[in-house]
C-alpha cells in the first residue's frame, strides 16, 4: 500500500521513527489520522496495544502538537491536527538545530572560545607552527631572530601558498643580515630587543607571551593561546598600532599575483597598493554596503585609485590603523574600508582585486 505523493506506509512509518516516535506511538498515530476523529478504544485496538497504554500514548503525540485528547468526555475520543499545523514545531526545532549546526560548520574557530596558558618554549613553539599552518590570509607575527629559525620553515610555507605574512623581529637591523627574510614574509620590520612575542592568525587566534619563554625550557613567565574571534582583531589592532610603527622597514616583497579574493582586509590593501606603486592599473569587484547601515550588501565593481595604509613605508594613514582602497565607481570616487568600518564611504566583506589592462 503506497499513498499518492508515492511514499509507501513503510516509509512514512520508518521516517516517524527517525524523528524519535517509537513503533507503538507511529501505529497510534497513523490509525488517528486515518479516522481523523476516533474514539480511544478504537485506538488502542488497532494499534494493539492495552487501553491504559494508549491513553499514555496519545497524552505524548499531545505533547508533541500532533494530536488533541478530549478526555472530558465519555468514550474518550482524539482528534489529529492538520498535518500543516502538526509539524510546525518539528519544522521549527529541525531548523533551530540546523541553523546551530551550520554556525559551527562555517565558523568552527568560535566553537571552543579557548585559552591556554603555555610554560615549555617548545610547546609555545610548537603552537605558533600549528596557527601559521592554519593561516589562509594574513599572518601577524613578532618574534625573535632565534625563534625565527625555528618557525622559518611553517612561514616559508604559508607565503609560498600566498598568506600575507606581515613579521617584526625583536632586535637590531644589523642582527638580520644573514637571514633569507624574503622567503619568510611580505614586510620585515626590525624593532627593539625585549619586545613580546606575538602572532595573530585571520583575526581568528593568536597568541601572546614575553619574550623570555622563548629564550630557555624552564620559566616562571607563561604565553597565552588563544582562539577567540573577538579578541584577534584587538590584539591585531594593538600591534599594528603600537609596535609595528615603532620598528623600521627592513623588507617589502612584490610578488602577490593578481587576481586574488580577500575575506580579510588588509591583505587587498597591501597588493593594491604594491601593485599601484608599481604602476599597474588595479581593478576591483567588492562586495559592499554604506557604513553604519543595516543594508544589504551589494555587489559592485570599480578601479582603485588609491590607498591609505601603514602597513608599507611610505606610510600615508592618518592613524595607525587605517586602511582604505578608493575606487573610481560609476558614480564617483567612494572609500571603502574592512568589514564594521565606520570611516569610510563604504565597508566590504570581500574584495577581488584584478591586473586593469584596459587602462
Amino acid at each position: 500500500m503506497s499513498r499518492d505523493d508515492g511514499i509507501s506506509d513503510g516509509e512514512i512509518r520508518a521516517r516517524l521513527e527517525q524523528f524519535g516516535f517509537s513503533e507503538k506511538a507511529v501505529d497510534a498515530y497513523l490509525s488517528i489520522v486515518d479516522h481523523g476523529r476516533v474514539k480511544l478504544s478504537v485506538v488502542a485496538e488497532e494499534a494493539d496495544v492495552a487501553t491504559s497504554y494508549v491513553y499514555e500514548l496519545c497524552s505524548q503525540l499531545e505533547a508533541d502538537g500532533l494530536v488533541t485528547v478530549e478526555d472530558h468526555q465519555t468514550p474518550a475520543v482524539v482528534t489529529a491536527k492538520p498535518p500543516s499545523e502538526a509539524f510546525e514545531r518539528l519544522i521549527g526545532d529541525l531548523e533551530a538545530v540546523r541553523e546551530a549546526v551550520a554556525a559551527r560548520y562555517e565558523q568552527p574557530e568560535e566553537r571552543h572560545g579557548e585559552f591556554t596558558v603555555v610554560k615549555s618554549r617548545q610547546t609555545f613553539l610548537s603552537r605558533l607552527e600549528e596557527m601559521i599552518d592554519d593561516a589562509e590570509e594574513e599572518i601577524a607575527i613578532q618574534t625573535s631572530p632565534d625563534s625565527l629559525q625555528d618557525l622559518g620553515p611553517a612561514l616559508q610555507r604559508a607565503v609560498d601558498r600566498g598568506v600575507l605574512v606581515l613579521l617584526s623581529l625583536e632586535t637590531e637591523r644589523e642582527t638580520v643580515s644573514d637571514l633569507a627574510l624574503d622567503e619568510v614574509a611580505d614586510v620585515v620590520r626590525v624593532g627593539v630587543a625585549g619586545m613580546p612575542t606575538f602572532i595573530s592568525v585571520d583575526q581568528r587566534e593568536g597568541a601572546v607571551a614575553p619574550p623570555s619563554i622563548l629564550e630557555w625550557d624552564h620559566t616562571d613567565d607563561a604565553g597565552i593561546a588563544f582562539v577567540q574571534g573577538k579578541v584577534a582583531p584587538v590584539l591585531v589592532g594593538s600591534f599594528l598600532g603600537n609596535y609595528w610603527p615603532m620598528s623600521e622597514e627592513a623588507l617589502v616583497r612584490h610578488g602577490r599575483s593578481l587576481p586574488r579574493t580577500y575575506t580579510h582586509f588588509r591583505p587587498a590593501v597591501f597588493d593594491a597598493t604594491t601593485h599601484l606603486r608599481a604602476g599597474h592599473d588595479v581593478a576591483a569587484r567588492m562586495r559592499i554596503r554604506p557604513v553604519r547601515t543595516a543594508e544589504q550588501f551589494r555587489e559592485r565593481s570599480g578601479t582603485v585609485i588609491d590607498v591609505r595604509q601603514s602597513l608599507i613605508e611610505p606610510r600615508d594613514s592618518s592613524f595607525g590603523l587605517e586602511n582604505t582602497l578608493f575606487v573610481e565607481f560609476e558614480d564617483g570616487i567612494r572609500s571603502v574600508g574592512g568589514e564594521n568600518g565606520f570611516l569610510e564611504d563604504y565597508e566590504t566583506t570581500r574584495v577581488t582585486l584584478m591586473r586593469d589592462d584596459s587602462r
